[in-house]
């Protein structure tokens, strides 16, 4: 990690020889890699930035994150198997018409050994954010990229919309993303590193069949893994396309095997229908939808001004290192389609959210956006070090745009950290609030729109069966079609969310604890009432319940977390 050197000595012949840059002290102190700083400095940013937001001192949240209690009751039952367990989990993926075997293995895991404890769980996130921060940092000093260029790779991939993944613990794209920069590590050594070439192509197909099998986004980036294999020697060597693709044939044929047979168990296991929100008919109208969402993503002005520049000093200026460098420039922009645009496609269906950005971002980078980020930072960051190759002046200036996209991106990454912890800590709240209104054991009701508060809703009989041991939890849906009590004040909403059946929650994930069930002397001593999204839904319901509920015994306090209004009716004694 650390070296000594003789005052004086400046770099290893290693190091000179790689064009690698170091920091220094000089005389008979220590001097430092500046890749050891970097990484240094991605593990720091991101377990500071947990800190500083509350993350580590959050809690568990309404979306996603009640499946690790479910898991753990089944690992902490009288029978408990581990394999049982995973296996359990596995196939209710499959029958959700899901194929990510891997993330419910490894989520499996994970609650075995953090159980129920927030600060392991956010530790292990921020582990993985820095991880992959430092990773592709790492990719970018192989590439030749200075330490400059490395950190804004790493920063632009993992900062902005796409940095939702790496505190929301209910996604799989966090793993897969860790898994994906290790792979395009290992691209970058086998083509460095020729005599140990194919133990690092073998690593990188591993990490890759990984990754796939943790997010089924990226099986559709495994041809942009194989695109960035051919084209690393031809940015770093010269070499011309055809070379490297005869180089590098057994590694494309082994990824293009790969997702061959992961999209036929696709079709054999889960279908084309896709589940929930993604069954909806491709409409190629959404493609220029989600485009516009990826736009700010890319931020693709800034290697479009780059590309007129650099074709402008080919025209006026033939130098030798940026006409090598040229085709390798345009090739850059074909991989940035060939990771971008089967994401594009994928989710013109079902709309992107925040994470699923993420393997585009090193390509560009929301949680749905992260292959998607890689792509276009990668994109990004190789446009600004061809322009070091014209002038390094016209670099320092792109530069500083891309250090204040970075900034920006920084900026929405802290608020929404700091949001996101905010909520977990009101939801928890509320939840030990409305326990304490319960006092000879009362049952509680859950006022909640059966499609808008579709998974809030068992997400909340979960944490209050799980974390506060209160088994008496009834539901009370209000909503335009399939409700115990008619509302249209959502009804446009219900609209989005028209595949989600209120039967299917009433009778499976409330097993028909609903309003029917309780009689009229336990609806009069309901000890506590939660209304999600109060100002739209609470007046129906004291409608709908006129004849039985008095309002006047309850005192009523309101909690809002960013995600959800909710209203707690609390019984007075």
């Amino acid at each position: 990690m650390f070296q000594s050197y003789s005052r004086g000595s400046g770099v290893t012949g290693r190091q000179a020889k790689r064009g690698l840059p170091t920091l220094g002290f000089g005389g008979r102190y220590l001097q430092a890699d500046s890749r050891v700083l970097g990484v240094l400095a991605c593990f720091v940013f991101w377990f500071l930035l947990f800190y500083v937001t509350g993350l580590f001192t959050s809690a568990f949240h309404l979306i996603d994150e009640h499946i690790l209690m479910e898991i753990h009751v089944d690992l902490t039952g009288a029978d408990a198997e581990l394999g049982t367990v995973m296996r359990k989990w596995v196939v209710m993926d499959f029958n959700e018409r899901r194929f990510r075997p891997l993330y419910y293995i490894s989520r499996v895991l994970r609650a075995e050994f953090f159980g129920l404890s927030w600060p392991a769980w956010s530790l292990y996130n921020a582990f993985l954010a820095a991880s992959t921060s430092a990773a592709l940092f790492l990719f970018g000093t192989l590439l030749g990229f200075t330490t400059l260029s490395s950190l804004c790779l790493a920063a632009l991939s993992t900062l902005g919309r796409p940095s939702s993944t790496w505190w929301w613990l209910g996604t799989p794209e966090a793993e897969a993303n860790f898994l994906l920069s290790l792979a395009l590590l290992c691209v970058a050594r086998s083509v460095i590193q020729g005599n140990s070439r194919i133990r690092n192509e073998l690593a990188a197909i591993v990490l890759s069949l990984l990754a796939s099998l943790t997010k089924e986004g990226m099986i559709l980036y495994l041809p942009a893994i194989a695109a960035i294999r051919v084209w690393l020697p031809c940015w770093l060597y010269g070499r011309t396309l055809k070379s490297a693709l005869f180089e590098a044939w057994p590694f494309i044929a082994a990824l293009g095997f790969i997702a061959a047979i992961e999209i036929l168990c696709l079709l054999l296991t889960v279908g084309t229908s896709g589940t929930g929100y993604a069954t909806g008919t491709f409409d190629p109208g959404r493609i220029m939808s989600s485009l516009q969402y990826l736009a700010p993503v890319a931020a693709i002005r800034i290697p479009a001004a780059a590309m007129a520049i650099a074709l402008l000093a080919r025209v006026l200026y033939r130098q030798a290192n940026t006409e090598r460098a040229f085709v390798p420039l345009i090739l850059g922009w074909l991989l940035f389609l060939i990771g971008a645009l089967p994401q594009v496609l994928l989710y013109s269906k079902s709309g992107w959210v925040d994470h699923y950005f993420n393997p585009i971002v090193i390509s560009c980078a929301d949680h749905y956006f992260n292959p998607i980020a890689i792509s276009c930072a990668l994109l990004l960051v190789l446009s600004l070090e061809y322009l070091r190759r014209i002038n390094r002046w016209i670099y320092l200036v792109f530069a500083v745009f891309l250090v204040l996209q970075i900034n920006q991106r920084f900026k929405w990454t802290r608020n929404h950290a700091k949001h996101y912890a905010s909520e977990g800590v009101a939801l928890q709240q509320m939840l030990r609030s409305a326990v304490k209104c319960v006092h000879d054991d009362e049952p509680i009701l859950l006022v909640v729109n059966p499609r808008m508060h579709y998974e809030e809703a068992f997400s909340l009989r979960t944490y209050l069966a799980v974390l506060w041991k209160q088994d008496r939890v009834y539901l009370a849906t209000v909503g335009a079609s399939g409700s115990q009590i008619f509302s249209n004040a959502l009804s446009s909403q219900e609209q989005t969310r028209a595949y989600l059946d209120p039967k299917i929650l009433e009778d499976y994930y409330f097993r028909g604890d609903t309003l029917s069930r309780l009689n009229p002397v336990e609806r009069e001593r309901l000890g506590a009432i939660v209304i999600l999204s109060p100002d739209s839904l609470q007046n129906d319901f004291l409608a709908g319940a006129s004849d039985w509920l008095r309002p006047g015994r309850y005192r009523s306090t309101d909690f809002n977390p960013h995600a959800i209004q909710m209203r707690l009716l609390c019984l007075a004694q």
